[in-house]
């Protein structure tokens, strides 16, 4: 919950691509317990344009720039919830008009 409470806070996106069936993903998905959704690519389409591998995880920003990119490997691992917790910080800490340094540095 606390994941999926800090993409919606911070406005970022976070999927996971897999080479599996909708069905098949579906059920995996529930199995995992991600809160993140899961775009399944049987085709290879998605991950061919952005030149990753199946099955990848990505966090992009608001404005749909990707940040980060795990691809999963043979092993499916992917980052852990503080792995992508830290990112989010990163990725909201670039907004010039979210940080207090800007505000700190205008001030004097």
């Amino acid at each position: 919950m606390a994941l999926r409470d800090a993409c919606r806070q911070e406005e970022t996106a976070i999927i996971a691509i897999g080479s599996d069936e909708p069905a098949t993903s579906a059920q995996q998905v529930t199995r995992s317990g991600h809160p993140f959704p899961f775009l399944s690519d049987p085709a290879g389409q998605v991950i061919a344009h952005q030149g990753l591998t199946l099955p990848s995880l990505i966090i992009a920003d608001r404005w749909g720039e990707i940040w980060a990119v795990w691809p999963g490997g043979a092993d499916h691992l992917f980052p852990s919830e503080q792995d992508i917790m830290q990112w989010l910080s990163f990725i909201e800490a670039q907004c010039p008009e979210c940080t207090m340094i800007e505000w700190a540095e205008q001030e004097e």
